[in-house]
């Protein structure tokens, strides 16, 4: 073991595609959740690399990154997960941990093409719609939101493999993004996604967004039989008073799987409109 902590070798897994993935992903599973590859896997084995590394070292004049057993431990208890999977790496959490963050700061999911979650909950995806609105002077944020979840996956995945059912997740991500103009499409949970039409996307909701999201979604996956189904859910949310972005992206979420549970529960294609006072802006003293 070096003074400065031992090196730690990164042996990347594969996933059901033969890409090495985060947690979650290679999964088109029902319940899972929406994970992607972590930049830069290729399948071999690493050193954890500072940035600029090649495969097989350092570059000259960097220095590898070397972590001490405390740092390792942490790590280890944050990412549970990929040290079960891959116990000799813990360098695998460290791709972990800089795959998080990339979706943090707005990066895609690597199966479907959407935009990751966190990037909605934790992140800047609508800050800039955000100071589009509340520029305007009217206190309000409003967003439309086709929501979609494609069922009978384990049918699907067991009729075509995972890396098949990547595909379909892709291509109705792909089909939502083609058929609502300007939308963001998020992958909101492992099997569903939000189109979300906010103040700056050209698209917006109308009586026929349903019938034009089920006609995209059913043209993009006609090569698979047994064909998938879909669970279309629309939403007209408006949020009053936010005080700041970061507000607005947990609350879009919650509303988008609040919409989608209602829709699968009742028998209704009824635009849901909800409207949330935030009341954060502060009293004019006069």
């Amino acid at each position: 073991m070096s003074a400065g902590g031992p090196r730690i070798a990164g042996a990347a897994g594969v996933g059901a595609s033969g890409d090495a993935r985060a947690p979650g992903s290679a999964t088109s599973r029902g319940a899972g959740s929406a994970g992607a590859a972590a930049p830069g896997h290729a399948g071999e084995s690493r050193a954890a690399e500072a940035p600029g590394a090649g495969a097989s070292g350092a570059a000259p004049g960097r220095a590898q990154l070397e972590l001490s057993a405390a740092q390792q431990q942490a790590l280890a208890a944050q990412f549970p997960y990929a040290l079960t999977r891959f116990p000799t790496s813990v360098g695998r959490a460290l791709e972990f941990l800089a795959a998080e963050e990339a979706w943090r700061r707005g990066g895609r999911d690597a199966v479907s093409g959407a935009w990751h979650r966190l990037g909605l909950t934790q992140g800047t995806l609508l800050k800039e719609e955000f100071d589009v609105a509340m520029h305007s002077g009217d206190g309000g944020w409003r967003v439309g939101a086709v929501i979609v979840d494609l069922f009978r996956m384990t049918l699907f995945n067991a009729a075509h493999g995972f890396v098949e059912g990547d595909r379909a997740l892709r291509a109705c991500a792909d089909a939502l993004g083609r058929a609502f103009a300007g939308a963001k499409v998020v992958r909101i949970h492992g099997d569903a996604f939000a189109a979300l039409l906010g103040p700056m996307a050209d698209a917006r909701l109308g009586p026929d967004s349903e019938q034009v999201a089920r006609a995209a979604l059913t043209a993009a996956t006609l090569e698979w039989k047994p064909a998938l189904g879909f669970t279309v859910a629309l939403l007209d949310l408006t949020l009053v008073s936010p005080s700041h972005h970061e507000v607005i992206g947990p609350l879009v979420w919650a509303e988008c799987e609040r919409a989608l549970m209602t829709r699968q529960r009742v028998a209704t294609t009824d635009l849901q409109v909800r409207r949330v006072v935030l009341d954060a802006l502060v009293p004019d003293p006069r």
